[in-house]
This record gives C-alpha cells, sequence and structure tokens, in this order.
C-alpha cells in the first residue's frame, strides 16, 4: 500500500501561505492545501490498484473528499478506492496536541 504523510499546516487545517505556517510548510511531510495539490500527489498513481492510508485527523473529511475527486478524475469509482483515513481526535486531544476541535464536537465528526 501507499501511505502518505502530511506537514503540520495540512494537520492542522492551515494553508501554505498562512503566517501560522511559517517554516514548517513541507517540513515533516507533504502540503496540500488544494485540489490540485492532491492531483500533483497522486499523479501517474493508480489510485484503483493500490490502498492509500492517510493519517490526516482533523480535516480528515476534507481530504478525503479531494482523494475521492481524484481517484474520479482518474476513472476509478468511489467503490473501488481502497485504504484507510485516520480521525483519532483522542490521540491529537491527549498524546500529540495536535487538535483543531474540541473532542467533544469532534467525536460527531
Amino acid at each position: 500500500g501507499l501511505s502518505t504523510a502530511f506537514d503540520m499546516p495540512t494537520l492542522m487545517g492551515y494553508d501554505s501561505d498562512s503566517p501560522w505556517a511559517l517554516g514548517e510548510v513541507g517540513r515533516a511531510g507533504v502540503a496540500v492545501d488544494t485540489l490540485r495539490d492532491m492531483e500533483d500527489l497522486y499523479a501517474d498513481i493508480d489510485l484503483g490498484a493500490v490502498s492509500t492510508s492517510m493519517t490526516i485527523n482533523g480535516p480528515a473529511a476534507a481530504l478525503l473528499a479531494m482523494y475521492v475527486a481524484v481517484g474520479e478524475q482518474g476513472g476509478v469509482a468511489k467503490t473501488d478506492l481502497a485504504g484507510t483515513i485516520q480521525n483519532d481526535i483522542l490521540k491529537e486531544y491527549q498524546a500529540q496536541k495536535e487538535y483543531i476541535y474540541p473532542p467533544r464536537p469532534s467525536m460527531r465528526i
């Protein structure tokens, strides 16, 4: 399978040009701000032939939507995409302190 590691600004839901992202863009993973970034990231990869793991947490829903869009643009139905996406608020809140939303509303997401 394919494992995708995102940089801290992406994990925290910031665009790369945000002042809060200064010095962190691309440092510990890939920066994904837009659908175009996701298209570039998975260019020339048959998403119907690989299983993709994304540890993304807070922005998981947005990144999953981008991933599905890229797959569909490549002719892969969303039902044929395989992999995992992590949205583990308890880990983020207790261990890493990298959460976007407080635990209670995050559990609903």
